[in-house]
């Protein structure tokens, strides 16, 4: 599962719970790494949800897909619905059940020409219809060198 670290606000009533998983991008401009400003929001509870797309400024920019849902979901991208964007982090793997539930998800997209870009549309597979947070952004290559696909890994054993 994914490693998280639960807390508690001074009044002891709320509790939070964090969970982290890390992917690196490689070949991507250190300078300026973000090829668009990112947009985040929220969704009302939903079986499925599709984030608002961004437009790319670059050639071969990363277009990025982050979500998150307020339960143990299993998210998936959507059969049929993935618009060439591959999931990095899906699964029930990016579940976890302490404290507050809670789901993550990730894919992204390799941009060839820079644009506007449709974003996939998403799939609580599991204990659904949650609502959803998200964020859609893009990273800028370095140079115009040929985009190289990402590693994932997720943290284990971390704490705080």
């Amino acid at each position: 599962g994914n490693p998280t670290v639960t807390t508690n606000d001074y009044s002891g009533a709320l509790t939070v719970t964090l969970s982290c998983e890390t992917i690196v991008y490689r070949d991507i401009d250190t300078t300026t790494p973000f090829d668009v400003t990112a947009l985040t929001g929220t969704n009302v509870a939903a079986d499925t949800f599709t984030p608002t797309g961004v437009t790319t400024v670059t050639d071969n920019a990363w277009a990025i897909s982050v979500v998150q849902t307020s339960d143990d979901n299993a998210l998936a991208l959507l059969a049929g619905s993935e618009q060439g964007f591959t999931a990095r982090i899906s699964g029930a793997n990016y579940d976890w059940t302490t404290g507050f539930d809670g789901a993550h998800g990730e894919a992204d997209k390799a941009i060839a020409s820079a644009g506007a870009v449709t974003f996939p549309t998403w799939d609580e597979t599991a204990v659904g219809t949650d609502s959803w947070a998200f964020i859609s952004d893009a990273l800028r290559p370095a140079g115009a060198a040929a985009y190289t696909s990402p590693t994932t890994k997720a943290l284990t054993g971390v704490g705080v």
